[in-house]
């Protein structure tokens, strides 16, 4: 019995008598290249304003001074004939474009009604109807009387804003000297 009892305690121990690494042989395989692969590197691209994708931004080339709005806040406020742009609408888009008046119909400079492309295109009178929304002008004196008022209202909140800036700080260094 004692002898299974050392060869099952002998089994559970490794001896090593032997210790010398041991190397095995290794291969070298050489790699060849005629020439070394290009590196392209890729910049992110810069995006450019395209104001062929703005239908607002297209007509204000041509109407200096028309708003600088979304062409869907634009309020028909002319007629055909003194009208500077024309106002239309193509289901739930709103759309703006600079016209002329042909004997066929209007025949509009636009962009982005062809997505970020401009162009001519002319609409005929029967057509217009469908999409027609008004027409809008630029109106120079209505423009001028709010910038006076605008610039009225801010003359008046400085003035009343450098009054108590003047008054409150001269108190508080009198309080000051006292104390």
């Amino acid at each position: 019995m004692l002898g299974l009892f050392l060869d099952l305690f002998s089994q559970q121990f490794i001896y090593q008598t032997d210790y010398t690494p041991q190397v095995k042989e290794r291969t070298v395989k050489e790699l060849v290249v005629d020439e070394p692969a290009p590196m392209e590197v890729l910049e992110a691209p810069e995006k450019e304003y395209n104001i062929d994708c703005y239908c607002v931004s297209y007509a204000r080339m041509f109407v200096k001074d028309l708003p600088r709005q979304d062409a869907k806040d634009f309020v028909p406020n002319s007629n055909l004939q003194e009208g500077e742009i024309v106002i239309l609408s193509y289901g739930t888009t709103r759309h703006v474009a600079v016209y002329e008046i042909t004997l066929e119909g209007l025949l509009v400079d636009e962009a982005n009604f062809v997505p970020c492309k401009s162009g001519k295109r002319l609409i005929k009178w029967e057509e217009l109807d469908k999409h027609l929304v008004g027409f809008y002008k630029t109106d120079i004196n209505n423009l001028t009387c709010i910038n006076k008022n605008m610039e009225e209202e801010k003359k008046d909140e400085v003035v009343e804003a450098t009054e108590e800036e003047v008054v409150e700080p001269a108190v508080e260094v009198e309080e000051e000297k006292e104390a």
